[in-house]
């Protein structure tokens, strides 16, 4: 494993005169087996996982609790963006740190956690019994020992009100033998309703992952991905395919395809949503129903996650006078999409512009040329 920048730098990951990053680093030895040393700056492993200088770059807009989390927060552990669901923050540790990690201003930092009151957090469950559903995440809720994770998951069984919970984690890709049949039991006997994980490259569907998978399932666990779409990982039509694919067949439901938050020093991996809406189109024919996610945003300030639909944004940029011909992305419901544009997001009252210049800047001229190709009826997918 993998812990600082020293340990970076003797395994060839880093070099030591590039400028360092102020988040945590850190890679499990299964995430160091699947890194391919010989192409490191093409490798989607190593994109996820090994620091570059890029991250210090912050765009105006960015923020570190883009998701405004911590808007409505009990016990600085429960987060609550939704009337009948909440968040329930267990761990500040993950098996290896993703380079675009939403919780980048906790994660890793048991400094974070001194204010954290639990019997509060439950508290305000028992007391508000709108809520239904919980999330229980991190960090990584199954770095947790199997007595510790069953400690929550127990508490959060005997609220009467509280009918699903899920967990999130990564440990399915960044160290899947830490998944033993005892932390199977401790979720399985605590009726959780589904774990969600995240694999965002067909390379992480490993042989030791299918085996976790293999023994989650005997223990009657209901499996869901949620990947976040990735420049330079997941950003084309043939690999969204074969994730989706991949995943479908090892038993767990793509679910959810995420748009990249808004955290500071993650601009060089977000796309522009006209990608992504331009590859969510192209798996519906090319894959089975089943195994196609919903492609989603989660927007600032705690407005919530939205579909990627065109029901749910309008698109319009009033300074530039030519948009080009437009193209369509295959919904009969929707009128050509045109590029260069702002997005301009209206979702519960509440309204938010997302200008795809300005978020996604390393991604405006490869989009460009997505267009540009397919209004000439090209069949090119995106580089």
């Amino acid at each position: 494993m993998l812990t600082n920048y020293k340990s970076f730098i003797g395994a060839g990951l880093c070099s030591a005169d590039v400028p360092r990053v102020d988040s945590a680093v850190k890679v499990s030895d299964h995430i160091l087996s699947l890194i391919d040393r010989n192409n490191l700056d093409a490798c989607p492993i190593a994109k996820q996982f090994v620091p570059s200088p890029q991250e210090n770059v912050v765009l105006k807009g960015e923020e570190w609790d883009s998701l405004g989390e911590e808007l409505q927060c009990i016990g600085n552990v429960l987060f609550q963006k939704y009337p009948n669901r909440c968040v329930l923050y267990v761990s500040t540790y993950c098996a290896s740190f993703c380079r675009f990690c939403t919780r980048k201003r906790r994660v890793e930092d048991a400094s974070k956690d001194e204010k954290n009151d639990y019997d509060a957090a439950f508290d305000y469950l028992r007391r508000t019994p709108v809520v239904e559903d919980v999330l229980v995440t991190g960090g990584d809720p199954l770095m947790l020992t199997p007595k510790r994770l069953d400690y929550f998951l127990s508490n959060l069984r005997t609220i009467p009100s509280v009918k699903c919970v899920r967990i999130g984690t990564r440990l399915l890709i960044s160290d899947p033998d830490r998944i033993t049949n005892e932390m199977c039991e401790v979720i399985a006997q605590n009726g959780v309703k589904f774990v969600n994980s995240q694999f965002n490259h067909p390379k992480e569907i490993s042989p030791q992952t299918v085996r976790a998978l293999d023994r989650m399932r005997r223990h009657s666990i209901s499996l869901n991905n949620q990947s976040v779409l990735l420049k330079g990982v997941n950003d084309t039509v043939e690999t969204m395919r074969e994730l989706c694919m991949k995943l479908y067949e090892v038993g767990v439901r793509p679910y959810y395809l995420y748009q990249c938050d808004l955290i500071p020093g993650l601009s060089h991996f977000r796309t522009t949503i006209t990608k992504g809406r331009y590859i969510h189109s192209r798996l519906r024919g090319f894959v089975s129903g089943l195994a196609i996610p919903f492609y989603i945003v989660d927007l600032p300030a705690g407005m919530g996650k939205v579909h990627c639909t065109r029901d749910n944004f309008v698109e319009f940029d009033p300074e530039i006078q030519n948009q080009g011909p437009g193209v369509s992305f295959g919904d009969s419901k929707n009128s050509p999409l045109e590029y260069p544009v702002r997005k301009f997001f209206n979702y519960q009252n509440k309204s938010f512009l997302y200008d795809e210049r300005e978020y996604c800047p390393h991604d405006v001229e490869d989009t460009a040329r997505l267009i540009e190709s397919l209004s000439k009826g090209s069949t090119l997918e995106p580089d």
